[in-house]
């Protein structure tokens, strides 16, 4: 009953209409079935509403057949409604068909048409997510109160999907868009906001133990005692975290100084270990919160403009703990900002907040963050992809291991779908055990993998060896096909092909602290030995081994050279600009400062734009502010909102911008580097 009773305590706060709600009697046989074909339906009927909304990726095209609605789906722009939404493949040749797919749901939307003449419906709730119903021609699928006063939902051929047992006698559907069921004694059996899916609507609160899992059942959000989780779900035992907010401040701003350094340091002795940190309760002083608020454990709640960590109504504000990114989760339509009616985990492991807007004769459904999908989610290129977080003109870019990254991957891997890079890449040569004359570690320098630290912070003290150790572990096991390794802690992760840390994204980074050697198998001897000087070989004898190693050791030579040439080059560059950037490490960025244009600080532009305190437009990148310079000069600033706003990338692309004249182009004026701040002028 706890979450019961938390769910309705918040309800009661945020939502003060809570009695403004639609009911319906549930007797025994009563049966509610789903629109089964688009030839047969009413167009001027109000039992159905053809939808504009594609409910994608199981159908373009949907109906959906109201079983009770808020009154405010009805009779206003925006409501919700409980029913059964039939989905259909072929928009058109949709008349002759029968649906495809059929789900229950609780829908966000409205009976108000478009200039189309469809209404529109978005599932926040729906009840066989994983299982769609399939709708044979004949049977009868559908929701039934059956004779035990049970509430089934039933497949074609009474295979039973979903249920709420126990002498139902009613449902009630709340403006909040939650759904109760009742008993005959009035009790509640079930509540969607107690059984959320991969949404959270305005005022749901997400407690302690629950969690929202994304429509592809990828991704998982979980509220934990000590904060927030983001994971891909995997066999691993060791959850693969990607992004948390504690409720611990001092871990959150450990976790977010360490994120927005963009290289993710560790060391043998990490003063924060996040994995344990989500795992410990966090008790707010007593002095600080009323008794009664220690009874409830901390919760998640998309409020108002912010998703946000609570105590309770008892404790002040301050000890709140909110989404780093502010305004994250509003969004512009039609030239005004408006908060999100729900905010989802997406299938790429993405959260992002909705609105939905009936105006003008139109549905608008809409998230600023629609195009946001960064590098830090595990899967956010497919198994094999490399996913590089900040490529020119784009929020990140996916590619398979070529010879880009080590002339010895050359046409090892390729795309699984060439016209979608995100979804992964495979190999074009299968590992085999009995070739192991032909394999090779090959390297890829700064790769590796957004979840490593997690498995970090649980094994380390079991996996620090030397990198000639761990390369032989894995190459005298046949089932390995890789490695990750960390250079200064001496951390070695090998993997196989069926283990869920191998069937990642690989994460490019510019630091050479961390890096992927990947087992290839080549399909000649020839290529074997091409590639020796450039990754480690598992088998030959030693006369094959003679004329590598003289090359390699050349090339070693040669190298050491260049390298020599070009750390005191760039010493020498760092000396003349020591006042640039006096926090920064990393002599390789003196060379990009002589092409960057005019440097602001923070304190500068944000008493430009008076706090940043005129939005005038926004997009995936960030938000961009009205602002006037000291010289009266009307500027344009935009404050990127990256999650990892790394500074070499970030540095780089301001000199390219900077270095650009054309008449089509806004001038670049300046920028802002300063701490974990990135900002264009």
């Amino acid at each position: 009953m706890a979450p019961l009773l938390l769910s309705l305590c918040v309800l009661v706060l945020f939502h003060a209409a809570l009695d403004a709600a639609a009911l319906l009697s549930l007797p025994s046989a009563s049966h509610f079935s789903p629109a089964l074909s688009w030839s047969t339906l009413p167009r001027a009927s109000s039992s159905y509403v053809v939808n504009s909304y594609p409910f994608l990726p199981y159908g373009p095209s949907s109906i959906f057949a109201p079983i009770l609605s808020s009154s405010a789906f009805t009779s206003s722009d925006k409501g919700f409604s409980f029913g059964l939404l039939s989905v259909f493949d072929h928009p058109s040749a949709v008349a002759a068909s029968t649906p495809a797919r059929v789900f229950l749901a609780v829908c966000l939307g409205t009976v108000q048409k478009d200039g189309n003449g469809q209404g529109f419906v978005v599932p926040v709730w729906v009840a066989n997510q994983n299982v769609p119903l399939i709708v044979p021609t004949e049977g009868r699928a559908g929701l039934t109160v059956n004779s035990q006063k049970d509430l089934v939902l039933t497949d074609g051929d009474g295979s039973v999907m979903w249920a709420v047992r126990g002498s139902v006698a009613s449902m009630e559907l709340y403006e909040s868009g939650n759904l109760v069921i009742y008993n005959s004694e009035n009790d509640t059996l079930w509540q969607s906001f107690d059984d959320p899916g991969d949404v959270l609507l305005q005022g749901q609160a997400l407690p302690m133990g629950k969690e929202l899992v994304s429509s592809n059942s990828m991704y998982a959000a979980e509220m934990r005692a000590g904060g927030f989780l983001l994971y891909m779900q995997s066999s691993s035992s060791v959850p693969l975290a990607y992004f948390l907010i504690a409720l611990n401040k001092t871990v959150e701003d450990a976790f977010s100084g360490w994120l927005s350094q963009g290289s993710l340091p560790l060391s043998r002795d990490l003063s924060v270990n996040f994995t344990a940190a989500l795992e410990s309760p966090v008790v707010p002083s007593p002095s600080a919160c009323k008794p009664e608020t220690h009874k409830h454990p901390p919760y998640a709640i998309l409020y108002a403009e912010n998703f946000t960590l609570l105590y309770g109504s008892g404790c002040p504000s301050d000890i709140n703990v909110s989404w780093p990114v502010p305004s994250y989760f509003q969004n512009h339509i039609l030239d005004s900002l408006y908060n999100s009616d729900l905010v989802r985990l997406d299938r790429d492991g993405i959260m992002r907040g909705y609105t939905y807007l009936h105006r003008q004769g139109q549905h608008f459904f809409s998230s600023d963050r629609a195009n946001f999908s960064l590098c830090f989610a595990p899967n956010a290129c497919g198994p094999h992809g490399l996913c590089s977080p900040y490529a020119a003109g784009q929020e990140h870019r996916c590619k398979c291991p070529s010879a880009e990254d080590n002339p010895a991957l050359s046409e090892m891997f390729e795309p699984i779908n060439s016209h979608d890079p995100s979804l992964g890449c495979h190999r074009t040569v299968p590992l085999q055990c009995k070739a192991g004359l032909n394999q090779s570690l090959v390297k890829m320098e700064g790769a590796t993998f957004i979840s490593f630290r997690a498995i970090f912070e649980a094994s380390s003290s079991h996996n620090m060896v030397p990198l000639e150790d761990c390369m032989q572990l894995c190459a005298s096991n046949c089932s390995c096909s890789g490695i990750y390794y960390h250079k200064s802690s001496s951390f070695c992760l090998p993997f196989s092909e069926k283990m869920a840390i191998a069937n990642v994204s690989l994460l490019s980074l510019f630091t050479q602290e961390y890096a992927t050697y990947l087992k290839v198998q080549f399909t000649s001897f020839g290529s074997h030995v091409a590639s020796e000087d450039k990754a480690g070989s598992l088998g030959g004898s030693s006369k094959r081994r003679i004329v590598p190693a003289l090359i390699a050791a050349a090339g070693v030579l040669f190298l050491g050279c260049i390298i020599t040439l070009f750390v005191f080059y760039r010493r020498k560059q760092q000396q003349d600009n020591t006042e640039f950037f006096i926090d920064e490490k990393d002599p390789e960025l003196a060379a990009i400062v002589p092409m960057l244009p005019t440097r602001f600080s923070y304190r500068e532009l944000r008493h430009a734009t008076n706090s940043f305190s005129k939005v005038v437009g926004k997009g995936g990148f960030g938000s961009v502010f009205e602002g006037v310079l000291p010289d009266s000069r009307r500027v344009a600033v935009k404050r990127l909102e990256m999650i990892v706003p790394q500074l070499k990338p970030f540095l780089t692309e301001v000199a390219t911008i900077g270095s650009i004249s054309h008449f089509n182009i806004v001038r670049l004026h300046g920028f802002c580097s300063e701490r974990s701040h990135r900002l264009l002028v």
